[in-house]
């Protein structure tokens, strides 16, 4: 049974993300008028649940290279792309939507998917001068 004041499914996905990337909760607190238990209790809800990472991973996150980002972004893209399909399934809440709604809910990511996937595309082979010039002289 929910306690106290519900609040809109955006603000709480807001202050979760602020939370998850390092603001502090008095400041998410402020910023969206919300108590500090609430906040405290929906970031133990999301890291507990495995949606999202612990609060601190960014910094291991910032010493990755770049390659490993953008794998690490893919597939974060891939996985939540697959459960906002699942979510938008539902025919009861897609029939509450507005278009704009739904462009906006499933536009960003895929959009990001889609100019991530040639960083996927397998290198073409590296040919040393001399085995372009052996290829040509033998032939």
């Amino acid at each position: 049974m929910p306690r106290g004041k519900p609040y809109a499914p955006e603000v709480r996905a807001r202050a979760v993300a602020e939370l998850v990337t390092g603001h502090s909760v008095p400041d998410v607190c402020k910023r969206h008028g919300i108590p500090d238990q609430t906040a405290r209790d929906w970031l133990a809800d999301v890291t507990s649940s495995g949606l999202v990472r612990e609060p601190g991973t960014a910094r291991e996150i910032a010493r990755m290279d770049l390659s490993d980002l953008v794998t690490l972004l893919a597939e974060e893209v891939v996985i939540t792309l697959t459960d906002q399909a699942r979510f938008a399934r539902d025919r009861d809440w897609f029939a509450q939507q507005d278009a704009n709604g739904i462009a906006a809910y499933r536009g960003t990511d895929f959009d990001r998917l889609i100019r991530l996937l040639p960083a996927f595309r397998r290198p073409e082979p590296e040919y040393v001068d001399s085995e372009i010039t052996d290829e040509a002289t033998a032939g």
